[in-house]
């Protein structure tokens, strides 16, 4: 969303901004006028605009304004890509919830799904070790659209692919869910590749997920 004036507007906009008698109203006015992409990314940035307030308040730990606009694009971005992608359903027997590795292993989950708007194939894997703790990630997309059961095991592949290139040992690989809260790490970097390049290494845990680890670990 842009704003802007030049000087044959100036005079109205003086009038219109003298309408607003607080912030509530202002984004009301906004909220009823923008699309819904427009209103999408005004909200993000206003919820961290406000969680940057609380940090400081109660913590006193400032963020560059530059950065805070830059999180809220692609916290938004990730939100948007959301409704467009199809994740793959593959029938399996895993359980209904995230299971840990044994001690000395570790797990990558793994998935796959067709983005709609953008119309790619993407995949992602997400590498965890016997507590749940996040260890390294990687997402993946590209243009076209082939069938169900090729793309994620195109998935499952370059996976396997990143275990052998990192020298990786005692590793379970689980792929998709009937029953989704099982993959649910996997399912949301599905979700977000679009927000990243062609092929991307994440090497600290991304906002899409977070949540999702925390409750795997609990």
């Amino acid at each position: 969303m842009t704003f802007g004036y030049n000087k044959t507007n100036i005079n109205t906009l003086k009038t219109t901004t003298q309408i607003f008698s607080d912030a509530k109203s202002i984004i009301f006015d906004i909220c009823s006028r923008e699309d819904k992409k427009d209103v999408g990314r005004f909200a993000m940035v206003l919820e961290n605009l406000w969680k940057s307030r609380n940090n400081i308040v109660w913590n006193n730990n400032r963020k560059d304004l530059a950065r805070i606009g830059i999180q809220a694009y692609y916290n938004w971005f990730d939100c948007f890509n959301v409704q467009d992608v199809h994740v793959l359903n593959i029938d399996s027997q895993f359980p209904l919830v995230w299971t840990p590795p044994a001690v000395g292993w570790l797990k990558c989950n793994v998935d796959a799904g067709f983005n709609n708007h953008y119309q790619t194939m993407n995949r992602a894997w997400c590498l965890r070790d016997n507590l749940g703790r996040f260890i390294v990630a990687g997402v993946a997309w590209d243009k076209g659209i082939t069938s169900p059961i090729e793309v994620e095991a195109l998935a499952l592949k370059e996976a396997i692919h990143i275990a052998i290139t990192m020298n990786l040992n005692n590793l379970i690989f689980e792929s998709d869910s009937q029953v989704r809260q099982a993959n649910m790490v996997a399912d949301s970097l599905v979700k977000a590749a679009n927000s990243w390049s062609r092929r991307n290494f994440v090497n600290v845990v991304p906002p899409c997920i977070d949540i999702h680890l925390v409750n795997d670990m609990s």
